[in-house]
């Protein structure tokens, strides 16, 4: 498989905490990462996070960043997004209407539990996705929180991020923020709800037309990276998943014995991108729909041999797997003109598209989702994607905003008690974002 850097004339860097060895970092700092970490969490989810935190950006490249110009602007809207030709976002179910009790039909995996929000400014921008562990409030809330906690934490940081080891370690934070907002919302540790996450931190670098792109995720969220110049897709976070569709290889909330998150696979990912690029964010509600053996492939049809799927190498497969879905989404904008809005379109309708026999089968049957992948492919799930295009964006009256699935303010979130009751949706609302200098 070509690597990222072959496609897009960019270096593609990964790293983790179980497979990285960082710089030594000297107690001072440590320590004065871990106490501004704060913000009304319980302490034994900021004590998972933050010994990572303390020394696991400097193995990003230290690139200098031109200052954020301008000022954003905050705003909340509803599941389906567009805005001009900059971000796209959109978030669906596509699980089956089946009847839940006798003469009452309704559609399962309610509320959705996907969220997503982005914080806008002239020359940078944070977008971020969430997929809730589960069904039920508490994955709602969670994914939610998570993602507020990260646009808030953005907004208002008033810290200058002069690199990309700075834009890195406030990724790192921002992640520690969204968990900290999940416990403080809750009656207690284990009222609070699971969810995966991830965010990407879109800055500009001092090298003439050359944009860094900084990504921080726990769990199986997916970024892909569209190339306008050579009209090319990267799986940026390709095996970062475990082999187990169930386990999404970690999570933020209360997972362990002790209620702490499960940071199996905090990583961080960094790949240059050039002015007019996309970054796509996805839950796996879309990807697993664009997954070879989700579709009823064979491993012979995506040259791995007469294999069973269970028996191919990790690193293999995800290889294979990154292959293939770059060859399946270009497929997909095959005729069309790459921009936020057709390529998150795509991906959703895909999901809907690829899943609709199944669920088809579900709502006339009342029968659970047979293993024949063949006859009755793709996975349903809610399906969320978000897309930016990297560049200069003038006027942030238009479009310098942050977004948040379903329309509730961060105010309103905030006053929310646990309760068995989503929350409610509202009519669109905004604020200013401070100016960051």
């Amino acid at each position: 498989m070509a690597t990222a850097a072959q496609e897009t004339s960019s270096p593609k860097q990964h790293w983790t905490p179980a497979t990285s060895s960082p710089p030594a970092v000297s107690s001072a700092d440590a320590s004065s990462t871990t106490s501004s970490e704060g913000g009304g969490s319980s302490s034994s989810a900021s004590e998972a996070v933050n010994p990572i935190q303390a020394k696991f950006y400097l193995l990003l490249p230290c690139l200098p960043i031109i200052p954020i110009t301008g000022e954003g602007h905050l705003e909340v809207l509803s599941e389906a997004l567009v805005l001009d030709n900059l971000l796209c976002a959109r978030s669906e179910s596509t699980y089956p209407v089946v009847e839940t009790s006798p003469g009452v039909r309704a559609k399962n995996g309610e509320p959705n539990a996907d969220a997503f929000a982005a914080v806008v400014y002239e020359n940078q921008a944070v977008i971020a996705i969430a997929d809730g562990c589960s069904w039920g409030v508490k994955p709602y809330r969670a994914a939610r929180h998570a993602v507020l906690g990260v646009a808030n934490y953005i907004s208002l940081h008033d810290e200058p991020v002069k690199d990309v080891h700075e834009a890195g370690r406030m990724m790192l934070r921002a992640m520690c923020e969204a968990n900290n907002q999940i416990f403080a919302r809750a009656k207690d540790t284990w009222d609070a709800g699971t969810t995966t996450l991830l965010c990407a931190c879109i800055v500009e670098l001092q090298k003439e037309n050359q944009w860094g792109v900084i990504l921080c995720g726990v769990g199986d969220c997916k970024a892909i990276q569209w190339s306008e110049h050579h009209q090319k897709v990267v799986d940026i976070t390709h095996g970062d998943r475990s082999l187990d569709l169930r386990d999404p290889g970690g999570r933020l909330g209360p997972y362990t014995s002790a209620g702490v998150p499960d940071l199996r696979n905090l990583s961080l990912h960094y790949v240059t991108a050039k002015e007019g690029d996309m970054i796509i964010l996805a839950t796996d509600g879309v990807y697993d729909n664009l997954d070879p053996a989700s579709l009823g492939y064979d491993c012979k049809d995506v040259g791995l041999g007469d294999r069973q799927w269970k028996d191919v190498p990790r690193e293999e497969l995800a290889q294979a797997k990154a292959t293939f879905l770059r060859k399946y989404v270009k497929g997909l904008l095959k005729g069309k003109e790459p921009s936020p809005e057709t390529i998150v379109n795509v991906l959703i309708e895909n999901a809907i598209s690829v899943t609709e026999k199944v669920r088809a089968y579900m709502e006339t049957t009342g029968k659970k989702q047979p293993a024949n992948t063949k006859m009755y492919p793709g996975k349903m799930d809610h399906t969320t994607a978000i897309a930016f295009r990297i560049g200069h964006h003038g006027d942030l009256q238009a479009c310098g905003k942050w977004y948040h699935q379903n329309g509730t303010t961060s105010q309103e979130l905030s006053a929310v008690t646990a309760t068995n009751d989503p929350v409610p949706i509202n009519s669109l609302t905004g604020s200013p974002v401070p100016k960051r200098t």
